[in-house]
Parts: structure tokens; C-alpha cells; sequence
């Protein structure tokens, strides 16, 4: 017998069904969900079609079934560093939101507050973003004057 927050987390775990259309969380693009069986397991991916090329590509979502320790990733789908890209990830976190609402895992006062909420910590984020940025464009200066330096010292 599942506990009541397993059901309040299935409750809220957005819907996917093989053929919808839906924004890549991976990339951005458009696609078409399908369900595949790997290793014994089913998996969402998205497939992406290129007209021009006549090819396909696909990014995997993630297991029907969920993780099984969903905390971890708070929702948000992890890829390798490398890869990461924060604006489709916040993209991402808005459009799960969305998707949540319309498919009923979430009602309008909760939409509303995890909005309100992750504006707040995109507003808080902002200026730690700005001082980050103006180090970098200091190291940049600094390594640029050093290496002017150097030049100069040569001739």
C-alpha cells in the first residue's frame, strides 16, 4: 500500500503519453514522445525530426516508472555539466509547471505560488550571477594587462 506522499508525488508527476508534441527539456526543439524499452525497462524519450536532413535524434527523459529517488534531482532532468544548459533547464522548470496544472497535478493556488516562489529565487540568483560575471570580467582584464605586460617586456 503506497503512503499518502507517494500518491501526492505520483499525483503531481507529469503526464506523458507516446505521440504528444512538447518542448525538448534537453535541447529546446519541438518533438514527439515515445516510449521505448531498454534493458528490460520503459523510458521517455523525445524524437526530433529534421526535414532538411531526413533525420532523426533522440534525447531521453527518463524512466516511465520515475527514479527511484526523485529528491535528488528535484524534478529537473541531469545531464553531464558539459552539456547543461540553465535557460532551457529554467524553461524546463516553467513548462513542467504548466504541464502540471493542465493535466490537474496542480491547482491554480499552487502553480501561482511555485511561480511566485521561483521568480524570488531567480531575482536572489540574479545578483549572485552579476558578482560572478564581474569576477570573470576581472580575471579577464587581469590576464589581458598581464599578457600585455609580457609583450611589451619582449620588445
Amino acid at each position: 500500500m503506497s503512503s499518502e506522499a507517494e500518491k501526492q508525488r505520483r499525483a503531481r508527476r507529469v503526464k506523458l503519453a507516446p505521440g504528444d508534441e512538447i518542448t525538448c527539456p534537453r535541447c529546446g526543439q519541438k518533438g514527439i514522445v515515445e516510449v521505448v524499452n531498454v534493458g528490460g525497462r520503459r523510458y521517455y524519450r523525445v524524437r526530433h525530426y529534421d526535414p532538411n536532413t531526413h533525420n532523426k535524434t533522440y534525447h531521453y527523459l527518463g524512466p516511465v516508472e520515475g527514479y527511484a529517488n526523485p529528491g535528488k534531482t528535484q524534478g529537473v532532468l541531469l545531464t553531464s555539466l558539459r552539456d547543461w544548459r540553465p535557460d532551457l533547464t529554467v524553461l524546463s522548470i516553467i513548462d513542467t509547471a504548466k504541464r502540471l496544472y493542465e493535466h490537474g497535478g496542480m491547482n491554480q493556488g499552487e502553480l501561482k505560488d511555485a511561480l511566485l516562489r521561483l521568480k524570488m529565487a531567480l531575482e536572489e540568483g540574479a545578483a549572485e550571477l552579476d558578482k560572478l560575471l564581474k569576477e570573470l570580467e576581472d580575471v579577464e582584464e587581469e590576464g589581458a594587462e598581464r599578457e600585455k605586460g609580457l609583450l611589451e617586456a619582449k620588445a
